[in-house]
Order: structure tokens, then sequence, then C-alpha cells
């Protein structure tokens, strides 16, 4: 996978029009994103129609640029979960067409700088390690918000808890990858 500042000088070549750039993009980025989307879906082939359609879409929007200062791969990552995610919810039996629309954020300025994607490539073993330390419930709760898209209601009724436990859990299991985010950080800026 290319660096970030590459992807990201391929995103202003894009933005540009350039259909070279939007090859280059989708050589560095669709394996990672495949990978991402087969985890929420069922099929590779609709694993592949969803990497397409964000690829479509980014193509048909690169002109106004990124709406906010976040990463590429960051922004791209996101619009490939929810688009699997939205995909993944529509095709459940009884689902409205527009089921799984509301749950999923819409402002993503919360996203990572490039300088920050950066910064966690360096460190991914570090990350995968803080990952595996998560306990075993609150990791299955956070697995299951993010790659089902469960609400604390559906995570409640998946695990036959009460609601309050399942939030919970999903709050244990922020706080305590938000603490130990923080102390990596330290670690990082501080070049231990």
């Amino acid at each position: 996978m290319a660096t970030e500042t590459s992807s990201e000088q391929i995103f202003e070549r894009l933005a540009a029009q350039d259909e070279t750039a939007l090859a280059e993009l989708y050589d560095d980025l669709a394996p990672p994103l495949l990978g991402l989307i087969l985890r929420i879906l069922d099929t590779r082939e609709e694993a592949e129609e969803v990497l397409q359609s964000v690829f479509l879409k980014v193509w048909r929007e690169a002109a106004g640029g990124l709406p906010f200062p976040a990463s590429v791969t960051a922004y791209l990552t996101q619009m490939a979960r929810d688009t699997a995610i939205r995909r993944c919810h529509a095709s459940k039996p009884g689902a409205k067409p527009s089921a799984g629309a509301d749950r999923l954020p819409l402002d993503l300025r919360w996203l990572p700088s490039s300088a920050q994607v950066t910064l966690t490539e360096s460190r991914k073993e570090l990350l995968y390690k803080l990952l595996r330390n998560l306990p075993e419930p609150q990791r299955e709760v956070i697995d299951r918000v993010v790659f089902e898209g469960l609400t604390e209601q559906e995570i409640a009724i998946f695990r036959a808890a009460p609601l309050g436990r399942a939030q919970d859990e999903l709050r244990a299991g922020l706080a305590f990858l938000r603490q130990r985010l923080l102390t990596l950080v330290g670690t990082w800026t501080a070049g231990i």
C-alpha cells in the first residue's frame, strides 16, 4: 500500500479528473478495502460491487475535494464500511429500502488526518496487541458495532442481556481503548 502522502497526492490529481490517478488509488487501496468489505458481507460478488460503487462515488465527488481535512485512506475506509453495512442491513428479510441509513454517522470530521494515519501505520503491531488485550465481552461488542453496524439495542438482543449491560460493555471497551491509545500516542510523540 502506498504511503498516505502519496494517496493525498493521487487524490489531488483525481480531483482534476485524472483517470490514471483513479487507477493508482484503486491499486493502492482496493485490496485492504475489499478485505474490510468481505468481513462485513457474505459474498465476494457483493463485496466487489460495493468496492466498485465506492470508487465510482469518489470519482464523481473528487472534484469538490475532501469535505474536511482527513486522510484519504480513512475517508475511503469509512465510506466502504458504511456502504457495506447499508447493503448488509438492506438485504435482511423484511428490511426497508433505507434500512440502516439512519444508524451510520453522517459527520465524518472525526476521521484521522494523514499524519495520524502515517503515525498509526508505523506502530501497527502495538495497536494489534492493544486490541488483543481487550477483554472478550468488550471486544465482541466493539467488533459487532464496527463490522456489523449493530446498535446498542441490537447488541443487547443478540447477547440476550439487558440494554444497560450492552451499553456498559461498549463504554468499558471504548474507555479501555481510549486510555491505552493515549498512552501509546504519548510514546509515539516521545519517539519511544
